[in-house]
């Protein structure tokens, strides 16, 4: 089962609130390549190695991203990437939330309507 986490770029949205507008507006604009968000995935990946290729039927629990981080949805200034759900720990949900703020983007849950920045 996947969980699903927002990273933006946004340095204007400051509340859950605000984040569910922002994504709203973002969800429908067409995917553009986004430096920061390369430099997200370099960051991250550097310690939550994208195994996907690999782990076709997606036993590996070496391999935290259910749907392979290259190559999840973009919109406009929006980047959602999907975790496993049974790996995600407040230990990888900080590492997300540090590599995000670090590559000057935002991470939000919305499941947990929390907004890191």
């Amino acid at each position: 089962m996947a969980y699903i986490l927002h990273i933006i770029d946004a340095t204007e949205v400051s509340t859950p609130q605000a984040t569910e507008q922002f994504i709203a507006e973002q969800s429908p604009k067409p995917p553009f390549l986004n430096p920061k968000f390369a430099n997200f995935t370099a960051l991250i990946t550097s310690n939550y190695p994208d195994l996907s290729e690999e782990d076709l039927d997606g036993d590996n629990d070496e391999n935290i991203w259910e749907e392979g981080i290259n190559g999840n949805m973009s919109s406009g200034n929006l980047k959602n990437i999907t975790v496993k759900s049974n790996l995600l720990d407040e230990l990888l949900m900080a590492a997300i939330a540090r590599a995000a703020i670090a590559a000057e983007l935002q991470l939000y849950d919305d499941e947990g309507q929390v907004l890191y920045h």
